[in-house]
């Protein structure tokens, strides 16, 4: 049997899709199936799939250890890890000044860089906030990121809803972004420059 305390990082998901990513190798109709015949269980009663979790219930599964694991991928993964300057921080956010130079986050799958992201899920396992293997569905993520040559402020969420309300928020264009550039000489009066980047490809990518 495992019991799931339902923390704000699983609360607000139905109950059938946070089984979904919990048990990623099950197949949907296996876990309908144990809901219907009340293996799976919130608060000891029985609930439809489409139940959405709420902070503070308990998710039980009155199946084997060794029944989990077999739908459970195992996954391992080294992380690159950077100092951060952190300019403010609360149970929900990290605020984040990053210097150029340093990429947001991976930019290839299984490629080890320091990056944003990998040194905020590695500063919350230090701290305690973040454990991998009982937060299976969720991880910290950033809710903007930067070019590698670019300096400026990152958040990252802390928990799930914290990253639904903020991407919810981006989406609306409540959060503003600003942006300033270094320039050679002066610029006498206010203009507007418009313009387009490209990339300059070495010889050895032609």
């Amino acid at each position: 049997m495992k019991e799931i305390p339902v923390t704000k990082d699983i609360a607000q998901q139905r109950v059938d899709r946070y089984l979904k990513k919990y048990l990623d190798r099950a197949t949907l109709s296996f876990i309908y199936k144990m809901i219907r015949k009340k293996n799976i269980t919130v608060n000891g009663k029985k609930v439809s799939e489409d139940y959405f979790l709420e902070e503070g219930d308990l998710l039980q599964l009155f199946l084997s250890d060794e029944t989990i694991e077999k739908f459970q991928t195992k996954k391992e993964k080294r992380r690159a890890k950077t100092k951060l300057n952190i300019v403010y921080e609360d149970d929900n956010i990290l605020v984040i000044n990053k210097p150029a130079g340093l990429l947001s986050h991976s930019t290839r799958k299984g490629r080890f860089e320091k990056n944003v992201v990998d040194s905020v899920i590695e500063y919350l396992i230090e701290k305690g906030e973040y454990i991998p293997r009982q937060q299976i569905t969720f991880t910290p993520s950033i809710i903007n990121r930067l070019d590698r040559n670019t300096s400026g402020i990152i958040v990252a969420a802390k928990n799930y809803l914290t990253l639904q309300a903020l991407n919810q928020a981006m989406r609306e264009q409540k959060i503003k972004k600003y942006y300033y550039t270094i320039v050679r000489g002066v610029v006498k009066g206010q203009r507007d420059e418009r313009a387009f980047l490209s990339k300059i490809e070495s010889k050895r990518n032609r």
